[in-house]
């Protein structure tokens, strides 16, 4: 088997991967007015948890990859993973806006963990137009994440419990 073949495997699991910064997102979006009426807050105040993400995201975006590069791929992307999970779970059992907002922004970090790693495994494994043709198919999970992720919030939205969705990120 060539060396490009032999990772092939891999590319599903790095769209996947890819995805998990639109999903942090766009999943959650259909829950917001949830999120307004269980908290008791207002709307301009939840959004925050948006901004969160966001700011959170451009952190990690500049700290994971020389975490990779000093501690390797596996340990930085696994722990971006449980720390994606516990955050989460953090957002699952906040009884403040300021504790989902804190939760949200430890998405939006350990987020960029895979978003990053997933570019860089890419660079590791292939090179040339294999590396081109591999960031291709990447980039279609990475488009089509965008679509699918509101409809899935929305119906796990109608179910009116708003932790769900955050119960689902962290599974």
């Amino acid at each position: 088997m060539s060396e490009p073949a032999r990772f092939t495997w891999l590319i599903p699991g790095l769209g996947l991967l890819a995805c998990l910064g639109p999903f942090s997102n766009d999943l959650y979006v259909p829950s917001l007015s949830l999120v307004v009426d269980g908290l008791g807050t207002d709307a301009g105040s939840v959004q925050l948890t948006m901004t969160a993400v966001l700011v959170g995201f451009s952190v990690g975006a500049l700290i994971h990859g020389p975490l990779a590069v000093r501690f390797g791929r596996k340990p930085v992307l696994c722990l971006g993973l449980a720390a994606y999970a516990v955050g989460g779970l953090l957002a699952a059992l906040s009884q403040s806006l300021g504790a989902l907002i804190a939760a949200r922004a430890i998405q939006g970090v350990s987020a960029a963990a895979a978003i990053v790693l997933t570019r860089v495994i890419v660079l590791d494994r292939w090179t040339g137009t294999e590396a081109s043709r591999v960031m291709s198919w990447i980039s279609i999970f990475m488009f089509v994440a965008p679509v699918l992720a509101p409809l899935l919030g929305g119906y796990i939205a109608g179910f009116g419990y708003w932790p769900a969705v955050f119960w689902s990120q962290a599974a």
